[in-house]
């Protein structure tokens, strides 16, 4: 195991900033807040002075929930701040839970110099949630995942498992893969057609189906490609996220570690070459392919980064081609009793999209052994009309299951 990924926590905890991380952060100041939210929805009551105990608890364990950004350009550091990640209460009574409206708290920006970039939301309403909202500049999707089941392994008084790794993604990818990923056209189409207006923001959604799918991703991506062709000839490409913490044995960490495959699909290309297509980049281990220029971007200062980001934005929008026709990931399959406890009683689970204002869409899937889950979310200028909701109605509506008696809610 590379020493990097090995328990660390006699010391004080600090790691690099990636080039992802850097990525994260421009994002950020293009169109805040750009983090990863998981709320549980459920019943019972909340005690807050033990969920703040917990949380002190679990964040002390696992100290890649209480960083701040310490350092300029190639000396960018996460630093353990020491303090633990703020438990809030809000009212949630006007939210349903199903998009932005309603739900001003969710968009509160975190704050990545002074902290928190991360924190706890206890969310008054009918039913009772809890939210875990975390900058994503310092987590990926399972990064807060095993961080919220901590929390609620502290709330049931179980022993925890804590994480320490200093691996940043580009650590755990040069330690399987040598070779760099080519560079690819802007040429792709979106989901949804050109941009209309200039409303900031994303629309997100929604969409439960009942029951059990197989190559649910490839035919998710297969079903978004006949969408992004309703709209004009072109290409159509998909960038799919790759967990990298199976690499290395062992390790634990609540960071990014993700890095994209990237699937082309042609007219003609079937659900099963997609699927054979995913399994053959991940066997060739290309999920651990970086850019070439990676390193020039550790030098260049994020403000500078945002605003050549937006001109691209600008300019991609203003001919409807793009980089990426989106992005889809597997965001996990969750067994809801490990988000139970100190009196809450979990009955449903769910992710609150990043505020992407790029790539064209993001489509997240999720679920439990009785229902799958598409979270979606887009830039309101690629959402207007309520066309992002239609398509993925047809999305759905198009996906074969694993038993034949299931159906759409």
């Amino acid at each position: 195991m590379n020493m990097k990924s090995v328990n660390t926590h006699n010391r004080p905890y600090t790691r690099a900033l990636s080039v992802n991380e850097r990525f994260w952060l421009v994002i950020d100041r293009i169109n805040p807040p750009f983090s990863i939210q998981v709320v549980c929805e459920g019943q019972g009551a909340f005690d807050l002075s033990k969920w703040k105990k917990a949380v002190e608890i679990a964040s002390a364990a696992n100290p890649g929930s209480r960083l701040i950004l310490k350092g300029m350009l190639s000396n960018c550091r996460w630093v353990d701040s020491g303090i633990s990640p703020s438990v809030r209460e809000v009212d949630g009574s006007s939210w349903s839970g199903n998009g932005p409206e309603g739900a001003p708290f969710l968009y509160k920006p975190l704050n990545v110099s002074r902290g928190p970039t991360c924190e706890v939301l206890i969310i008054h309403g009918n039913p009772i949630r809890v939210a875990f909202r975390v900058h994503h500049g310092v987590m990926d999707s399972r990064g807060i995942i095993f961080w919220v089941e901590e929390i609620f392994r502290a709330l049931r008084g179980e022993p925890l498992f804590g994480s320490h790794s200093l691996m940043t993604d580009w650590d755990v990818a040069r330690s399987f893969q040598n070779e760099y990923r080519k560079p690819f056209p802007h040429d792709n189409l979106s989901l949804t057609g050109r941009a209309e207006g200039d409303e900031p923001g994303i629309i997100w959604g929604r969409k439960r189906l009942l029951g059990q799918y197989k190559q649910l991703i490839a035919q998710v991506a297969h079903a978004a490609a006949r969408e992004a062709r309703l709209h004009g000839r072109g290409n159509v490409r998909f960038a799919i996220p790759v967990d990298l913490r199976s690499r290395i044995e062992g390790l634990r960490s609540t960071g990014n570690l993700a890095i994209g495959i990237y699937i082309d699909i042609k007219p003609e290309t079937t659900v099963e070459e997609i699927d054979l297509e995913i399994s053959r980049q991940i066997a060739e281990k290309r999920d651990g392919m970086i850019d070439r220029w990676d390193s020039i971007y550790r030098v260049i200062p994020i403000a500078i980064m945002s605003k050549v980001l937006n001109r691209r934005i600008s300019a991609n929008h203003k001919n409807g081609l793009y980089s990426l026709s989106g992005i889809i990931t597997d965001a996990g399959w969750f067994n809801l009793e490990r988000y139970s406890g100190g009196g809450f009683i979990a009955d449903n689970i769910f992710f609150v999209p990043p505020a992407m204002p790029y790539p064209p869409v993001l489509i997240a899937l999720y679920g439990t052994d009785k229902w799958v889950e598409i979270l979606y979310g887009a830039p309101r200028v690629l959402a207007t009309g309520g066309r992002l909701d239609s398509a993925i109605e047809r999305i759905a509506s198009s996906l074969i299951t694993a038993c034949s008696d299931s159906a759409g809610v």
